[in-house]
């Protein structure tokens, strides 16, 4: 597997592509609505982390993740952390230890900045995410992009539990 992080600013039509298909196996809207969600969504700064495997003279997308730069609220402390989105492993590649590998690359360049890993997820994935080092926060309100949110977020290099989380963007 050969890992490359490439910026949203730097990202050829070719490499859009092939993420936009990649979520489309785990989130069917549609690779038009893949791609809007990522001009919408993200930074020329922001991240994506790609592994990829060379297969004749092709080069083949197999795990994907955004690395995000957002601002974190606390209880009102402020952190620079970065939001861990859209993870996901080509289907016929699972259970071979990629979505693993994948985490560890991200967990890497979250150390290289210095900064608090975040990432949001639903109940079936905290026990993978739990095997890579993350921790599940532990709040009483919680807010993603101004909108209220109910559901799980995960830290990695900070251990928390928190009354209240603001979190500045989707990613």
């Amino acid at each position: 597997m050969e890992w490359k992080i490439v910026k949203h600013k730097d990202l050829s039509i070719n490499e859009g592509l092939q993420i936009a298909n990649l979520k489309d196996q785990h989130w069917q809207y549609g690779v038009e609505s893949q791609i809007r969600w990522m001009k919408d969504n993200l930074f020329d700064n922001d991240k994506h982390l790609m592994g990829t495997v060379h297969e004749g003279n092709q080069q083949l997308l197999k795990a994907y993740t955004t690395l995000t730069s957002i601002n974190v609220d606390f209880d009102g402390k402020a952190f620079e952390c970065i939001g861990v989105g859209n993870v996901c492993v080509d289907k016929d590649s699972r259970h071979l230890g990629i979505g693993r590998l994948l985490m560890m690359e991200a967990e890497r360049y979250i150390k290289s900045q210095q900064k608090c890993g975040i990432l949001l997820c639903k109940d079936p994935l905290i026990s993978f995410y739990e095997k890579c080092d993350w921790k599940l926060l532990r709040y009483n309100n919680a807010f993603v992009a101004d909108s209220r949110y109910d559901h799980n977020i995960m830290t990695f290099g900070k251990n928390c539990t928190c009354m209240s989380i603001k979190i500045d963007k989707n990613f």
